[in-house]
């Protein structure tokens, strides 16, 4: 079984046979006036053995590994492959040919850019399938890419560089291998806290919209399955965001929590005793090891939060918390302690620290010895 192409395919999905899936990607995703046609696609592969060849090395993986795949997993790695189908088609064609409109892009430029995506992902070996706590899930991706929105409405004349960098829009998240009515259940949830349905809709809107967010924006999404129980499902998410041509970046890291059977979010209130004063005891002992590593109350670059009382709205929220065999760890994403300060700060608190504060049978004790890992 060839499980080395799998995953790796969501960063280097390639065209094979563009001549019989183009049309089929069309009803999911845009497609922009200056698409080459089927006959050129049909064309650009044959005439170029390399690609050619690489086309069918491709196909025949995905076919074989398509093969081994659960059925509802092997539906969405065929969805994920059809809108790859259609990311590739424009980076390497329309949009290419917008952003360069002073170099015309050929067909030989094309070829060029497919076979280096082709040759990527090939070379790039990860599982499709993984387990967390006994259950198997796979990862879903959705991708866009499009000329950037003040570059098109820019005068040639007046393009600078940095105005001709193509926006793109990455969103990965998991699915569980459904074996049971929950695990239906929590990949619909799963969906709906990643936005996925928004996320499609987006992607198949033609043009770039005035109000939308993403616009002249690099953004990216990655949501990764860190504990799934018969009881919790625990997510972290990392994001990126890079505003092209005003250095505006901003990363972030956060957690979600969900009880299984419940149906619902947890709240601060099922891991922590209501008259405990933990919110207290969170933030002076985040302010306490932030001081001390210099990234508060030190001016003139780390001096807008000057009090623990600051803090304790950044640590009171679950989305900042993340809880392993150490304890319990505060994550402070960009702007949280200074604006502009892009990185993640972590303060991390032990188990025996903070068990005088926890609801005695709260769910979370379940994490005590979940492994200490990176953000995704």
């Amino acid at each position: 079984m060839n499980w080395s192409y799998i995953l790796r395919h969501r960063y280097f999905i390639v065209i094979f046979a563009a001549c019989i899936l183009l049309g089929a990607t069309s009803a999911l995703a845009m497609k922009s006036a200056n698409t080459y046609t089927d006959a050129t696609w049909k064309k650009i592969i044959h005439d170029d053995a390399a690609l050619e060849a690489l086309a069918t090395k491709e196909e025949s993986i995905f076919r074989e590994s398509l093969a081994e795949m659960p059925p509802d997993a092997g539906r969405q790695f065929t969805r994920d492959r059809q809108y790859w189908l259609n990311y590739i088609e424009r980076k390497c064609g329309p949009v290419a040919r917008i952003m360069h409109d002073n170099e015309p892009y050929t067909a030989d430029g094309m070829a060029s850019c497919l076979r280096l995506e082709y040759q990527n992902m090939i070379d790039s070996p990860q599982p499709f399938i993984r387990e967390c706590d006994g259950h198997r899930y796979y990862t879903i991706t959705r991708q866009d890419i499009r000329p950037d929105r003040d570059f098109i409405a820019t005068p040639q004349e007046e393009r600078s560089v940095l105005a001709s960098e193509p926006d793109s829009y990455t969103v990965s998240l998991p699915q569980l291998v459904v074996t049971s009515a929950q695990d239906s259940r929590t990949n619909a949830h799963i969906r709906d806290y990643a936005q996925l349905g928004a996320i499609e809709a987006r992607i198949a809107m033609v043009n770039t919209q005035e109000n939308d967010p993403y616009a002249s924006t690099d953004y990216s999404s990655n949501t990764d399955l860190v504990v799934y129980t018969d009881s919790l499902l625990v997510l972290d998410t990392a994001t990126f965001e890079h505003g092209h041509g005003a250095g505006v970046a901003g990363t972030g890291n956060t957690s979600h929590f969900y009880l299984v059977k419940e149906g619902r979010e947890l709240t601060a209130g099922r891991v922590f005793q209501s008259r405990s004063q933990w919110r207290t005891f969170l933030s002076r002992r985040a302010y306490a090891d932030l001081k001390a590593d210099g990234l508060v109350s030190t001016p003139p670059m780390f001096d807008t939060i000057t009090s623990a009382k600051q803090l304790e709205k950044i640590v009171a929220k679950p989305r900042n918390w993340r809880f392993d065999i150490r304890g319990l760890t505060l994550l402070f994403n960009y702007d949280d302690l200074e604006p502009g300060y892009d990185k993640l700060t972590t303060v991390t608190i032990p188990w025996n620290d903070l068990r005088p504060y926890l609801v005695k049978d709260t769910p979370i004790l379940e994490l005590a010895q979940v492994p200490v890992r990176n953000p995704p």
